[in-house]
């Protein structure tokens, strides 16, 4: 023997897409359980609230929200289903990230390159790359709008063509 009690050939085990949809309907049964069980304004005490409304306006049974989805997004003839416009704002957002992700691949391999190639660039960016790493994003993400606003102010409002800079 092995050294265990379960081989794991012998020991019973749910396929991935079957524990996916148990838990999928596990997270439904709760969701429905905690509506049921939980008052309609929540539970306070005192005067903070331990647990958040179960209304139906902010925290909808599963059945209604389905229904919502297959509902027109607007009462304009031609308007899509809400599902079908959740998607495409999905899509776009996948995509939006995407763009994000390879300019952040090409930028980190550029600045990788520079650092390995030139001993000054190392110097120079090694503390910023090392701070970078080390501060959260929840901490960075501020700064970065800040400085945004700052290159916006800056920037001209016409450039050579014309246009207004974003």
């Amino acid at each position: 023997m092995s050294g265990s009690r379960w081989s794991s050939s012998s020991r019973p085990r749910l396929s991935s897409p079957l524990a996916g949809a148990a838990g999928v309907l596990a997270l439904a049964a709760a969701w429905e359980a905690y509506k049921a069980l939980v008052p309609d304004d929540g539970w306070v005490l005192g005067t903070v609230r331990v647990l958040p409304r179960t209304t139906d306006v902010a925290m909808p049974h599963l059945w209604d929200m389905a229904a919502r989805a297959a509902e027109p997004l607007t009462s304009a003839p031609d308007s899509p289903p809400l599902w079908l416009a959740t998607l495409g704002a999905a899509g776009f957002t996948l995509g939006v990230s995407a763009v994000g992700w390879v300019a952040g691949v090409v930028f980190g391999l550029l600045v990788a390159v520079l650092m390995a190639r030139f001993v000054p660039a190392r110097a120079g960016l090694l503390p910023w790359v090392v701070l970078s790493q080390t501060v959260p994003l929840i901490a960075i993400a501020p700064l970065v709008k800040r400085w945004g606003a700052q290159l916006r102010s800056w920037a001209p409002s016409t450039g050579r063509t014309g246009c207004r800079w974003p």
